[in-house]
């Protein structure tokens, strides 16, 4: 008995299915990174929001700090609150952080900022009491590589 080969084969070989993956592994690869990049750069601007944003609450917190108690200590870098309870808050710029220190924790409200600046504002009338404080703060945002500056004025109570 002799057999026939038959050159001819059905359905598709093991080579074929390799290389036809590998040709859509590598058109899926670099979409696949750019669908991760850009659902963790949402994610976090969803869960911690601008850097404008992070800087004006954190202005937030330090002008309610200022309000709720008694500038004991004023520079242009740093701030001491007393509350009435006797205990001090230190508002400063330390690492590249606003930072408030209060009960020996320190608590960091921004981060990525350049420059903090306090400038005193003082009655025209009577130049020896204080009026307000202007808090300055410039930030560096990641996301779009660029500073953005904040300003904002606290008026205060005369202190006796």
């Amino acid at each position: 008995m002799i057999r026939q080969c038959n050159s001819r084969r059905a359905g598709i070989g093991l080579l074929e299915v390799v290389v036809c993956t590998g040709m859509v592994a590598m058109m899926i690869l670099p979409l696949a990174a750019v669908i991760r990049c850009s659902g963790q750069a949402l994610a976090d601007v969803n869960e911690f929001g601008s850097t404008s944003e992070k800087m004006r609450h954190g202005l937030r917190y330090v002008s309610e700090l200022i309000r709720a108690g008694n500038i004991s200590k004023f520079s242009e870098k740093e701030i001491t609150i007393v509350f009435t309870s006797g205990q001090p808050a230190i508002v400063r710029l330390r690492l590249g952080r606003l930072e408030v220190r209060q009960g020996g924790v320190n608590l960091k409200l921004v981060t990525n900022v350049q420059q903090l600046k306090f400038i005193e504002r003082k009655q025209s009338a009577d130049p020896g009491l204080r009026s307000g404080i202007e808090i300055q703060m410039i930030a560096t945002d990641p996301t779009m590589s660029h500073d953005v500056l904040i300003k904002t004025a606290v008026a205060i109570p005369p202190q006796i």
